[in-house]
């Protein structure tokens, strides 16, 4: 318990206001990831490459206000590393930090036995929920419809119509919920007494938590069969997915989630990146945030759409209203999906794509005339940005521009051009722009060439592309 209790720790000394939450799960092929994600200070890019050596802590403005040698940081990385396992930090100054234990631990036999819950446990059952803080909420929530039950949100002051076969509120809510089945406290043991009424339990022990709602509802359950991984629950599809998101702790979160539902995931960071990818290869699905600075992930709906992919896009947002949801529509997103989104809802979302995945195998090269044309419109892209970057004298931006186009030319097939834009990259990083004149003439001219015969061929192949997988 030393290494998750000091990275605890830390968090809650490094968050002054927000939250810190700590998960755990257990990784498909064995072992266990602990996760202490906070909304703290942060740390810089610089600090992270040195933060488990020994006596070094991140250097803000107000370390001294905190304390601390970052000792505690470089014993952790060590006990990891002696029981094989890793630590790893995702950071951002002003937003909080992800450190993520992976450890190769075996699981113990009579551990084993004690999850032999059905998923059936709970079928038929309604649980209404009153539960102050939203994490809470979702992760009882999710549970519940893991193991069969119906989860609805209960208002006190406003029962819903259909009455629920157990309540389960929470501190908070206990003073208006006079006849609650269940309470749920951080202070519970992990065993509570099903004696007692209301039973109280902690919203952390899940099994003491299902044998209180199981008790409160009068069901018996027989431990017959351990309960599945995320993986072993997932869609037996797995797709290629595209995740854009700006927050490197939603990118940690998100990211893991799919691939432990079994799913292949690409990361892009902002909305001109994820233009680059989608120009690169085939995705299943586009999860985009919509809240992103620059390019926001309505622009990036459009733009995906004005350059034909019919690939599916998914918006995850804090909040859906009217106006967004609208929004989302004249932009061409599918479906909204609102933060912090749970295993059960991703799931079910790749369920219904998964139908349409294998539906589209039938039609061999539907995507081909779509993805064409999106080479050839980044290429455009590309051009006008160097364009723009040459009238402005800006050799950086030349420059990095360049480093992105002989990427994209290099998964897109054409190598020849990549390795000529990585040396007009190169020139112009040793000597500036003038140093490249007639070369960058003849290699405009070619990029010109190469987004013509792109835009015909992707015309021709499209001509017979009917299936929109926006209504799939």
């Amino acid at each position: 318990m030393k290494v998750p209790t000091s990275h605890f720790s830390n968090a809650v000394k490094f968050t002054e206001q927000g939250k810190v939450i700590v998960t755990a799960m257990r990784k498909p092929g064995g072992g266990v990831e602990i996760r202490v994600i906070d909304t703290g200070i942060g740390i810089a890019g610089r600090d992270q490459i040195r933060l488990f050596e020994p006596f070094v802590q991140a250097e803000q403005p107000d370390t001294r206000h905190y304390g601390g040698t970052g000792l505690g940081l470089s014993i952790c990385r060590r006990l990891v590393e002696l029981m094989s396992g890793e630590i790893r930090v995702v950071s951002e100054p002003g937003l909080g930090s992800c450190f993520t234990v992976s450890l190769p631990l075996v699981t113990a036999g009579a551990a084993a036995s004690a999850d032999a819950w059905p998923r059936t446990a709970l079928r038929g059952l309604t649980v209404g929920l009153s539960v102050t803080l939203r994490e809470l909420y979702q992760g009882v929530e999710q549970l519940l419809q893991f193991y069969g039950a119906r989860a609805v949100k209960y208002d006190p002051d406003a029962p819903p119509a259909t009455p629920v076969d157990v309540l389960v509120c929470d501190e908070q809510a206990m003073p208006r919920c006079s006849d609650a089945d269940v309470v749920v406290s951080a202070m519970a043991p992990a065993v509570p007494d099903l004696t007692q009424t209301p039973v109280v339990a902690s919203p952390y022990a899940w099994r003491g938590l299902l044998a209180a709602i199981a008790a409160a509802a009068g069901v018996e359950v027989t431990e017959t069969q351990a309960p599945l991984s995320a993986r072993e629950y997932a869609p037996a599809t797995q797709l290629a997915l595209l995740l854009v998101e700006d927050h490197p702790i939603n990118q940690v979160v998100m990211r893991e989630q799919l691939e432990n539902l079994g799913q292949k995931v690409d990361l892009a960071s902002d909305g001109p990146e994820a233009l680059l990818m989608a120009s690169g290869r085939h995705y299943d699905l586009v999860l985009t945030d919509l809240q992103m600075p620059g390019m926001d992930g309505f622009t990036l709906a459009r733009r995906l759409r004005d350059a034909g992919l019919a690939t599916p896009i998914v918006a995850v947002t804090a909040s859906v209203g009217p106006d967004v949801a609208e929004r989302c529509q004249q932009a061409g997103i599918d479906r909204c999906l609102t933060k912090p989104v749970g295993l059960v809802t991703l799931r079910k979302l790749l369920e219904d794509l998964s139908s349409a995945h294998m539906a589209a195998r039938a039609a061999p090269g539907q995507h081909a005339g779509g993805d064409t044309l999106l080479h050839a419109d980044a290429l455009r892209r590309d051009q006008r940005a160097l364009a723009e970057a040459l009238l402005a004298g800006d050799a950086e931006a030349f420059a990095q521009r360049l480093h992105g186009l002989a990427g994209a030319l290099s998964v897109m097939g054409h190598a020849l051009q990549s390795q000529a834009c990585r040396w007009l990259e190169q020139a112009v990083r040793r000597s500036g722009l003038v140093a490249i004149g007639a070369d960058w003439q003849a290699f405009h001219a070619e990029l010109e060439q190469l987004a013509d015969g792109l835009e015909s061929q992707g015309g021709t192949q499209g001509a017979n592309y009917t299936t929109d997988l926006r209504h799939a």
